[in-house]
């Protein structure tokens, strides 16, 4: 039985704490769900549209790719309408959260809804368009809480993926009690750009791809830290890989000055995302000063509420 009058639900964005940029080259890495959340709507209609658009492959891509991966009654069209709660241009995983949404809304027509498979469908919806990438967004914006992805299986595995030559498991990630804040440069920043600035580097240079092996290793020791709710020893990383991130060329004079403005009201703070641009992100036993420094240095800052839920059915 479908549901005619349509559904809603909505998926987290993410920060990333450890990985950026490594997560490419084969590295762990940590994404945090966050509730800054996409929210879609979906209902039958007269023809396939998207925020009251016609549908358009090269426009609209990550709904097209959703709609022939989970719709099997392509003879009754469906609308599909999007809600970001995640602000434009902070790098927030929205991409990510947008197609999970989307696989779910349309998944709830049918009142059929298996994280692991929405999951999957994402990972290859967003293969065919970007033609690359990790798992790693779509699975916080899935599972909600604290993500680890390695190239093995650990403690608390969820799924597995596979790609051509390529394999990623990821696994739920026990987080200890901790503030973290968000610094937003104000600069919007394209992740996709950077990320084919950085493996240009490392593809010339092997200066780079020793700093991309630093990235894993911190990424590595990172999870330990995290597993044993050491907040001192992970923020003393994320410092540690934020400098190395700025070495390869993804900093920005405003995430210079939000990072020391934070950083000295912070265990540590790190770019989050690409950078370029985009945010920064404090780890801190003291929110409202963080906020103050990083607003008084020309950004906007708030603190982050993580997300104990995915993809989730609304109202």
């Amino acid at each position: 039985m479908t549901k005619d009058a349509g559904t809603h639900v909505s998926a987290p964005g993410r920060v990333i704490l450890f990985g950026d940029h490594s997560v490419n080259f084969g590295g762990p890495g940590i994404a945090l769900a966050i509730e800054h959340r996409v929210h879609c709507k979906v209902r039958l209609n007269s023809k396939f549209s998207v925020d009251g658009e016609d549908l358009d492959t090269q426009k609209h891509p990550y709904a097209r790719g959703a709609v022939l991966q989970t719709w099997t009654n392509m003879d009754k069209p469906l609308a599909i309408d999007f809600e970001s709660k995640i602000p434009e241009g902070t790098g927030l995983g929205e991409v990510a959260a947008s197609t999970i949404a989307c696989l779910g809304a349309i998944s709830m027509i049918h009142n059929h809804l298996i994280y692991e498979d929405i999951a999957r469908n994402a990972f290859e919806i967003h293969h065919e368009v970007e033609k690359d990438g990790t798992p790693l967004d779509i699975s916080a914006a899935t599972h909600g809480q604290g993500i680890y992805l390695s190239c093995h299986a650990e403690k608390n595995p969820l799924w597995t993926f596979r790609k051509e030559n390529k394999e990623w498991t990821i696994h739920d990630l026990d987080m200890p009690d901790m503030n973290l804040v968000l610094g937003y440069t104000g600069i919007p920043a394209s992740e996709k750009e950077m990320q084919a600035k950085i493996l240009r580097f490392y593809q010339r240079n092997s200066f780079a791809r020793d700093m991309i092996t630093d990235l894993c290793r911190i990424s590595a020791k990172g999870h330990e830290a995290i597993a044993s709710g050491n907040l001192e020893e992970t923020g003393r990383l994320m410092t540690k890989s934020h400098k190395v991130m700025m070495t390869l060329g993804a900093g920005h004079p405003m995430l210079d000055k939000l990072f020391q403005a934070a950083s000295r009201h912070s265990y540590g703070a790190k770019l989050t995302g690409g950078g370029g641009g985009g945010s920064l992100i404090a780890l801190t036993n003291d929110p409202e000063k963080t906020i103050l420094a990083m607003e008084k240095a020309g950004g906007k800052a708030w603190s982050l509420e993580l997300a104990a839920q995915g993809l989730r059915l609304e109202d």
